[in-house]
């Protein structure tokens, strides 16, 4: 058993030095040199022998190559369909001693060799399709990193631009709102209580003092945001001339005035039905020499806490601008305040 299993080993070894040949290009003579000292024990190949493989059109031939009337040959053809071909030649009739106890035909030689060089072959070119695969793989994924880098660059710097004129804006808004300081010079004890969402916000607050009454409103414009923000700047605008510029001081006509100001503003240019936005508000007027709070909101109530208790003051159930030339009744409730 000891022999026999090494017998196979060395057929082994004997079948890949033909498989080397195309491999490394060597001479078909070295090849065969190499396959004869690889016989098993009281074998050899016959003498004079020549021999020729053939593969994808490039033959390999022993040197002093003769063809004779005694040949073994077996083709082949690989997955990708190339074809090879195997081709033995002998100067004298073969017999099964010259061959050797391991292949007990001569054509199984040949075959075995054929089919095994077919398989070898076939891996060797399925490893170089995938190595090429893999190069060409890595190359596509380079370039799309590549892209993807300048694209994210890109994307850094326009979030970048946009980043700061958001908060640049946000300075701007901050600007126009009341300051702490106006605040406690209208009243002794106050806070405001802001929290956008955003960056810069829908919503603001706006204050006047005139001394003897404090007119001051709490707004929420449609959306939020840059779009929110625009809105409450027109908002502010139109508090500012409506009560500061034309000293209108009652409450109902107040929001009357703004609301027809918002829609007409608003129906301005190209746009065929206008725009629908506006703004929910609540505005107090504080009569400090009458003791006495005069409200008037847009969808935006009021509250009065007194001895333990809430009195809401209730507003209309319509908002500042939107669509629509119809007059909206708002009216004011004013009620008398304790210290």
């Amino acid at each position: 058993k000891k022999e026999t299993y090494e017998e196979r080993i060395k057929e082994q070894q004997l079948l890949y030095t033909v498989f080397n040949l195309l491999n490394s290009n060597k001479n078909v003579n070295t090849t065969l040199n190499n396959i004869v000292s690889l016989l098993p024990s009281g074998c050899r190949l016959p003498d004079e022998i020549s021999a020729r493989i053939t593969f994808d059109n490039v033959t390999y031939c022993t040197e002093q190559f003769n063809e004779s009337f005694h040949f073994l040959n077996s083709s082949f053809q690989t997955s990708s369909g190339k074809q090879g071909q195997i081709e033995l030649f002998y100067k004298n009739e073969l017999s099964e001693k010259t061959i050797g106890p391991s292949f007990t035909e001569a054509h199984n030689l040949i075959d075995t060799l054929s089919v095994m060089l077919k398989s070898w072959l076939d891996k060797r070119e399925t490893e170089r399709n995938l190595q090429n695969m893999l190069v060409e793989l890595e190359g596509k994924i380079e370039e799309r990193t590549q892209e993807l880098k300048k694209a994210n660059g890109k994307l850094i710097s326009i979030n970048k631009d946009i980043s700061d004129s958001i908060n640049y804006a946000n300075r701007i808004q901050r600007a126009i709102l009341p300051t702490e300081s106006m605040v406690n010079e209208a009243f002794d004890e106050a806070f405001v209580l802001y929290l956008p969402k955003d960056i810069i916000s829908g919503d603001f607050y706006w204050l006047h003092n005139s001394g003897d009454k404090v007119f001051y409103v709490c707004a929420d414009c449609t959306g939020h945001g840059v779009p929110g923000a625009l809105m409450s700047m027109v908002g502010n605008q139109l508090l500012d001339y409506i009560i500061t510029d034309r000293k209108i001081d009652d409450a109902e006509m107040i929001l009357h005035e703004i609301d027809r100001s918002f829609t007409k503003m608003f129906q301005k240019g190209n746009i065929e039905e206008g725009l629908r936005d506006g703004m929910s508000l609540s505005l107090c007027i504080v009569d400090k020499s009458n003791m006495t709070v005069s409200f008037a909101g847009a969808y935006n109530n009021a509250y009065i806490f007194r001895n333990d208790e809430i009195l809401v003051l209730e507003a209309d159930r319509f908002s500042i601008g939107g669509h629509g030339d119809e007059i909206k009744p708002f009216h004011k409730s004013v009620i008398s305040y304790e210290k």
